[in-house]
């Protein structure tokens, strides 16, 4: 066999266990995938793709920001991000100093006859592993020297030469690009119809909208606002008449979630302070009995928590219980009734309706 015959052997063996190590390398890595929501038709696709790699896959719902810093939070040396419109994906791959290197974006092929979704996942996890391919591939080892050439004498150097003497250096390597970092400070508002209910007030349900909003400025802490109407009042009937009983009450406190916030099922708790008005209007039925309209004031602490669902981002459901105590005591009077109404000892609340995601 002669020299070249030799090295050309050498050379593609080499090749050979350069791909081996190559694939084994990236079946160890974590991906991220991101769907799209619920009825994604390509996450299953890509979930399906991947694990016959032999990748680990962790799959989360729609997240919103940087596909390189959710990735990086989640420990995964790649992302894959479903678009909302099911028809395109960005792939990000964690390395190299080139930020632009590192994501790509792979649409939907035009034209091809069958599951477009399945189409699109295979071409987002052929890229990906393209990708790793070359990012993970090692050197190729040096080829045979060749047969080193005959030494030719060279002429005697100068003793001393005035030409000053340079020194190499090695061209500094430049810096990673810092992750970029996603703003915490989120805002969601809420509309929830629901029920009033005072056990032990002597007071029947009433009926309103408890609206208001919260604010995360940290990861899981923050603060909230609401307000607490009536719109279907509570009705008293007595021999002599009947009284209707409204109000409202608005409410500040501090609100903590208590699960993950990238996580679709949120569930948080908070306590605050508030400030309302009781208003009654009685109507007599008899001569002998006046009725009196009038309204009371109160303070007004309490508690709160609820339970959301982002079903379709940034849209949610929510369900809402709340409750409180009024001081000082509002008591109504009504003739013709052994006991007094007391409102407020205490006040439970009841609802289910809307969230949404504001930032």
């Amino acid at each position: 066999m002669s020299l070249r015959s030799a090295r050309l052997a050498a050379v593609g063996a080499s090749l050979l266990l350069a791909l081996h190590s190559t694939v084994a390398g990236a079946a160890e890595i974590r991906v991220l995938v991101i769907s799209a929501g619920v009825g994604d038709p390509v996450t299953p696709r890509l979930l399906d793709e991947l694990v016959s790699l032999g990748m680990t896959v962790e799959v989360t719902p729609a997240l919103e920001g940087d596909l390189a810093a959710l990735g990086r939070a989640r420990h995964a040396g790649a992302a894959l991000r479903v678009a909302t419109s099911r028809r395109a994906i960005d792939v990000w791959v964690d390395s190299g100093p080139d930020p632009d290197a590192r994501q790509q974006h792979v649409e939907e092929p035009l034209g091809e006859p069958g599951d477009q979704a399945s189409a699109l996942a295979l071409r987002a996890v052929e890229s990906l592993r393209g990708r790793l391919l070359r990012i993970d591939a090692p050197p190729m080892p040096p080829s045979p020297p060749d047969p080193a050439p005959a030494a030719t004498p060279q002429p005697p150097k100068p003793a001393h030469s005035d030409r000053p003497v340079s020194s190499a250096s090695t061209p500094a390597r430049p810096a990673a690009a810092p992750a970029p970092t996603t703003n915490r400070f989120r805002i969601a508002l809420y509309l929830v119809p629901s029920v009033l209910t005072q056990p032990g007030g002597g007071l029947p349900a009433a009926g309103g909208p408890l609206v208001g909003g919260r604010w995360l400025v940290t990861r899981r802490v923050g603060g909230e606002l609401l307000v607490l109407a009536t719109v279907v009042p509570a009705t008293i009937d007595a021999p002599e008449g009947a009284v209707r009983i409204s109000g409202a009450v608005t409410g500040i406190g501090a609100w903590v979630d208590l699960l993950d916030p990238t996580l679709p099922l949120a569930m948080g708790a908070g306590a605050g302070i508030g400030a309302g008005f009781l208003n009654y209007d009685a109507e007599a039925t008899t001569a002998n009995v006046r009725g009196r309209d009038g309204t009371i004031g109160y303070v007004f602490p309490y508690a709160h928590s609820a339970l959301s669902w982002h079903v379709l981002p940034p849209l949610g459901l929510r369900a809402d219980v709340a409750a409180g105590v009024a001081r000082p005591r509002p008591v109504i009077q009504i003739v013709g009734r052994d006991s007094d109404a007391v409102f407020g000892q205490p006040m439970l609340t009841l609802g289910v309706g809307l969230e949404v995601l504001i930032r």
